[in-house]
This record gives structure tokens, C-alpha cells and sequence, in this order.
């Protein structure tokens, strides 16, 4: 079932609609999005609204690209020492070629 729920940001209302599952993610998103908007505050109290949202969606969006390239580059070390092993499992006769047995 699809819920809108209203959200406060800055005094600017947002409407999302989640399904029942996503409302609590959608509650954490604009939390954290709300957190980095203080922080910005913290800094530099004297910004305008809108440019304190804009420099809190930056920089969740910088640590969210951050984040996937870190993922991507640890999935692809991964199947690299996966690829590793099973080499050096063929090289020591530890796989059967038909893949059904081991040795």
C-alpha cells in the first residue's frame, strides 16, 4: 500500500510516498539528511537556507559515490582472489576438470 509521508526540511514541506517497508527508510534519510544540514549550520550559520540544503545534498551524494567506488574496488579484489584460488587449486590438482570431484 502506498503511504505520502510529510517531511520537514528547513521549513520546506516534502511529501514522499513509500510503501509501508520504506517509510522507516525514508524517516532515516531525511534524519540524516536533516544531521548534515546541522552540521552545516554548526559551521557557517550565516548561509541561506537553500545553500545549506544544497551543501548537505553534496555531500551526501560525495560520501554515497565515495562509498560505491570503495564497494566496486573491494567486489573486484574479491573475485580476484577468488580467480586466486581456484588457479592455484587447478595448479595442485585439487579440482577435477569435469568439476565433480575433488581430489
Amino acid at each position: 500500500m502506498n503511504k505520502s509521508k510529510e517531511f520537514d526540511i528547513m521549513g520546506h514541506k516534502v511529501r514522499l510516498k513509500t510503501e509501508y517497508k520504506e517509510s522507516e527508510i525514508a524517516e532515516k534519510v531525511i534524519d540524516h539528511f536533516n544531521k548534515e544540514i546541522i552540521n552545516i549550520n554548526s559551521m557557517n550559520s550565516g548561509l541561506e537556507p537553500n545553500k545549506k540544503i544544497l551543501l548537505a545534498a553534496l555531500k551526501i551524494t560525495g560520501d554515497y559515490v565515495d562509498l560505491k567506488n570503495k564497494c566496486k574496488e573491494q567486489m573486484t579484489s574479491f573475485e580476484d582472489s577468488i580467480n586466486d584460488a581456484l588457479n592455484l587449486m587447478e595448479q595442485f590438482n585439487f579440482v577435477d576438470p569435469n568439476n565433480s570431484t575433488i581430489n
